[in-house]
């Protein structure tokens, strides 16, 4: 399903990334449409987290562009930082959950909602919080199912929860654009049901777009719109689920031979 009127809100142009002699990321073009799926799947060192580091401001391109459409027209954001490219709307979540140990899931999320609104000094001076801070850690808490363990410590949380809470994480800071590094790794099947029905929420009733690294097939068959296969570092493929995996060159290089 693509957005309304297949109304871009982010693309990268002939992206290029070096580690080296490495061809990490090479001439990798995409667009992604609001409340739009796109899902990249590949072996490992296809490239896929690389990518994502690039869109995210985490790392620089050596060649190519990445933009943000909105509002006030498209606006470049290659090689900025990562709090600019979060305040323009464009949220991401790791393999490994980046989330505060020592603060109870709530003050995590109370954390990264006064850090988008610019008021960290009001939780550094030990919580005069703001009504409408609450408002929102309280619907977070509510979308991603947090309820039970609102009060446990980061370090109190199973994997799955901690998967949760890092994407809860992003979305408090009001994206447009989720990207997703590997959301169900490590999950068990009903954790992964469970983080399935989250993402396709999200899009649903919140029209969040998404970029979504994934392994699990069977997830990137439930949510994805697009696929992208990515093969040393280039793009195998870029089309629809069911157009790509009947590809003869993504069966032979990424499948084994095998069929999805």
């Amino acid at each position: 399903m693509s957005g309304e009127g297949d109304k871009v809100v982010l693309g990268g142009v002939s992206l290029h990334k070096w580690f080296g002699n490495v061809h990490a990321v090479n001439n990798v073009s995409f667009t992604l449409s609001q409340g739009e799926i796109l899902s990249i799947v590949g072996p490992n060192g296809a490239g896929k987290t690389t990518l994502l580091n690039l869109v995210s401001g985490i790392i620089k391109p050596d060649d190519g562009r990445v933009y943000v459409y909105g509002e006030r027209g498209r606006i470049d954001i290659t090689g900025k930082p990562p709090y600019y490219i979060t305040f323009l709307g464009v949220g991401r979540s790791f393999q490994i959950p980046n989330i505060f140990d020592g603060l109870t899931v709530r003050d995590n999320i109370r954390f990264a909602v006064l850090a988008y609104k610019k008021r960290m000094t009001r939780f550094n001076r030990g919580y005069g919080f703001y009504e409408d801070v609450e408002e929102i850690v309280d619907n977070v808490v509510n979308i991603f199912r947090l309820e039970e363990v609102i009060d446990k410590y980061g370090s109190e949380l199973s994997h799955g929860e901690r998967k949760k809470l890092d994407i809860a994480l992003s979305f408090a800071q009001s994206p447009r654009v989720l990207l997703l590094d590997e959301p169900t790794s490590g999950l068990t099947y009903s954790e992964k049901l469970e983080m399935v029905d989250l993402i396709k929420s999200l899009r649903r009733e919140r029209n969040v777009s998404f970029i979504v690294v994934e392994h699990d097939l069977d997830v990137v068959r439930e949510v994805s719109d697009m696929l992208m296969v990515m093969y040393d570092g280039s793009v195998l493929a870029y089309d629809k689920p069911d157009v790509v995996i009947q590809m003869s060159e993504v069966i032979s290089a990424y499948l084994g031979g095998e069929v999805l």
